[in-house]
């Protein structure tokens, strides 16, 4: 059933008469409902400094640091979202861990939280139901000197739901120059 409100009319027909014998005349009627679908993706993103710690929207770290992103996907709706999707979009100096990915702590065999052509394919999601990605990233890439903002964004959408985005703040220093 499509997001917003739905008419459903459904018509019965059935040969009747007084007497219950031929000849027959036709009766008919209808019953209409309204069904109304909420389509309630929602997702939200943090970063920390461990795998079990405290998660939040900013986290600071210095260069060289591995960030925690723990990505939640949930269907806060009244019916099953289909085919829910989700990617990461990791900004200038923070490099995917191989390998980190995980779906309610169940470690993923690919990178496609990365992919936005080939996302985390949730399947899906009942009224109520949702799921916590994990993955770790690391920073590199010789960061200027100094202290550095990057902001790391994740997405999701499902069959009939238009593409969401939450995002988490990193904050890292660097105070020695770039090795060669």
């Amino acid at each position: 059933i499509p997001a917003g409100t739905n008419t459903l009319i459904n018509t019965g027909i059935v040969p009747a008469n007084a007497t219950n014998t031929p000849p027959w005349t036709m009766a008919q009627d209808t019953a209409t409902v309204d069904v109304f679908a909420n389509r309630g993706l929602t997702i939200t993103k943090e970063a920390g400094t461990s795998q079990s710690g405290t998660f939040a929207d900013t986290v600071v770290v210095e260069e060289g640091d591995t960030v925690y992103f723990k990505i939640n996907v949930y269907n806060n709706g009244n019916s099953t979202l289909d085919n829910v999707m989700v990617y990461d979009v990791l900004p200038n100096y923070l490099t995917y861990v191989p390998g980190s990915t995980t779906i309610d702590d169940i470690p993923q065999a690919n990178n496609h939280i990365i992919n936005q052509a080939s996302p985390i394919i949730l399947t899906d999601l009942a009224p109520g139901g949702g799921k916590i990605i994990k993955f770790r990233a690391t920073v590199v890439d010789c960061p200027p000197l100094g202290t550095n903002t990057v902001v790391n964004t994740a997405y999701t959408y499902a069959t009939g739901v238009t593409q969401i985005y939450d995002t988490a703040t990193i904050e890292f220093t660097v105070t020695r120059p770039p090795t060669p």
